[in-house]
């Protein structure tokens, strides 16, 4: 069928100004190179609003649990066939040793065909589910509620714990004679250790395979989403204990698709090069750097 294409200033699901545009049969996305094709003609139509939809969902095997889900788990697939896991792990024999494995849904290649089979395989039943007001222990809808999270004692402030985000190498300078200046040295193997903690640390998600009971298990980590997210507002700002007197973690599960456009004016530092120059003496032998 035709490709179509949507055109729109936010990224928001319910943008009824989005414009949809259907392209002609016979494009194909290489034409864009060339410059013959750069014209196309299309049919444009806008977004209406329905009242209703009726939605017809073919009866299938796979069965979603959440009564039973405690946390961190959020819930089980079950039901699957040899043929569905094998579309979920495609790139070996699962070990003999052990009936679970750990699906890599993160980064690479693997986890773009096992994130394809999962979407295709478990999102319907899974949304199936959610909407028939199933026990869910997170909302799923654009408007669901926010968790707030606290940290036990022992634990670590959201935003510094190095298991979850690893701490960078430290950068060492040492001064070149011949250049009169100083030049930063690499240090291979803090890196390489810096690499593996950065694939080691845990992640918000992790979904295990079970082929024995045909079951896909999803569990749900949201302090390691909290900590992603504190971190960058409060790393370099001083006195932490201070800073964690004004912090309030919460989340909600969303897709991409569903969120509404960033705020980002409350972020923005402004640039000064329309200001007055402001003229700073030091006391000798201090200086100002040049781009100071």
């Amino acid at each position: 069928g035709p490709d179509f294409a949507v055109i729109s200033k936010s990224i928001a699901w319910d943008d009824f100004a989005a414009i949809l545009v259907t392209l002609p049969v016979t494009w194909e996305p290489c034409d864009a190179l060339l410059e013959e094709h750069h014209s196309q003609e299309a049919e444009q139509c806008r977004w209406s609003k329905m009242e209703a939809i009726q939605c017809f969902v073919p009866e299938s095997s796979i069965k979603i649990e959440t009564e039973q889900a405690e946390p961190p788990s959020l819930l089980s697939v079950n039901g699957l066939s040899d043929t569905q896991i094998s579309m979920l792990y495609p790139f070996e024999t699962l070990p003999t040793d052990s009936t679970s494995i750990t699906l890599n849904v993160h980064s690479g290649l693997e986890a773009q065909k096992v994130t394809r089979a999962f979407n295709y395989l478990c999102v319907p039943p899974i949304l199936q589910h959610v909407a028939q007001n199933k026990n869910l222990a997170h909302q799923l809808s654009p408007n669901g509620s926010w968790t707030t999270l606290t940290r036990g004692k022992a634990d670590h402030m959201f935003g510094f714990c190095d298991t979850i985000i690893p701490q960078r190498p430290t950068e060492l300078w040492e001064y070149d004679t011949e250049r009169e200046t100083y030049i930063r040295k690499s240090r291979p193997e803090e890196s390489r250790q810096y690499y593996r903690k950065l694939q080691d640390a845990p992640k918000a998600f992790k979904f295990t395979l079970n082929k024995t009971l045909g079951q896909l298990e999803i569990f749900y980590y949201p302090q390691v989403a909290a900590h992603h997210a504190a971190r960058f507002l409060l790393e370099g700002r001083g006195d932490h204990d201070r800073l964690e007197e004004g912090l309030k973690v919460t989340c909600r599960l969303s897709d991409i698709a569903q969120q509404s456009d960033p705020e980002f004016s409350p972020f923005k530092v402004f640039p000064c090069i329309d200001e007055m120059a402001t003229d700073v003496s030091l006391k000798k032998p201090f200086k100002l750097y040049d781009r100071q």
